[in-house]
């Protein structure tokens, strides 16, 4: 061969490269397909005008109220320095059937407690109250019960471990 002569390249081949990227190929494929699948039968199902009226029937006349049901600042007394009050939970306890409860959090700056307040219309709350606070120092509670935020917490000591009777694992 001559040294000035270019060198022809041919092109390698490589089975092994193809064969290591096919799993990979038809995940996609199948993938793709179950997308599309996917949303014609989303399609197909969505309900008529019809439908939707006569499933909304018994929830019209609703009223709408700009003011909140708890409010941010919800001035319990004995802990005016809870702010944010946020996570309302509503409840009936078994025997109490023209009663509800909301359980709901407050931040003071330092930690969260859980409040409690009862309705019997769902719109006005009476009778807000502590449900779980701050627990002494020492205890499993000490900084707020299920909280991220352990202000009051030394942060030097670590929480002890709590283990529920039954449950090793635990």
């Amino acid at each position: 061969m001559h040294q000035d002569a270019p060198a022809i390249v041919k092109p390698a081949f490589n089975r092994l490269a193809i064969s290591q990227r096919l799993p990979f190929l038809v995940a996609l494929l199948l993938a793709t397909v179950g997308r599309l699948q996917a949303a014609e039968s989303t399609a197909a199902r969505d309900p008529d005008r019809e439908t939707v009226a006569k499933w909304s029937a018994p929830y019209r006349g609703w009223h709408y109220r700009p003011e909140h049901v708890i409010p941010a600042e919800p001035n319990i007394p004995g802990y005016e320095q809870f702010r944010n009050a946020d996570c309302p939970c509503v409840y009936q306890l078994p025997g109490q059937p023209d009663k509800w409860f909301m359980s709901f959090i407050a931040f003071d700056g330092h930690g969260y407690n859980s409040f409690v307040a009862e309705s019997t219309n769902l719109v006005q709350w009476t009778h807000p109250r502590l449900a779980m606070g701050f627990g002494p120092p020492g205890e499993f509670d000490f900084g707020g019960c299920g909280t991220a935020l352990q202000g009051r917490r030394q942060p030097e000591r670590p929480r002890p471990a709590i283990r529920a009777q039954g449950f090793p694992g635990l």
